[in-house]
């Protein structure tokens, strides 16, 4: 199945570990107001396939425990799409690497991750 790609802008997604520094001023403003807070999320998704940009999570980014925050770019993302692709129950799937890694074409240590709700 071939995915198709176009250039875009997108600004750090909601679910991105980076998100709850970048945006602690909207979050709270808007904590306590459930129908802005789901606006915010539905705008700052990220869901779909990509190439760069930044990464989508069904449930939290794994990049925030442990030794992987330095995968900080996001490689490639699949999403679900129908019956066609289908990660678990409607999930995604991310390649992650270091800006380091990247910058000498090391790909041995690409960082995985799928979840699904």
């Amino acid at each position: 199945m071939g995915l198709a790609f176009e250039t875009d802008l997108e600004a750090l997604t909601g679910s991105d570990y980076r998100s709850d520094e970048m945006y602690a001023a909207i979050f709270d403003e808007i904590n306590h107001d459930e129908k802005l807070e789901e606006a915010f999320f539905q705008l700052f998704n990220g869901t779909g396939h990509k190439l760069g940009g930044y990464p989508f999570f069904t449930q939290e980014d794994l990049r925030a425990y442990g030794d992987y925050q330095d995968a900080d770019i996001l490689l490639l993302q699949i999403d679900s799409v129908g019956d066609k692709i289908i990660w678990g129950d409607s999930g995604v799937g991310n390649f992650f690497i270091s800006e380091e890694d990247l910058k000498n074409k090391d790909f041995s240590k690409v960082l995985f991750n799928w979840d699904c709700y």
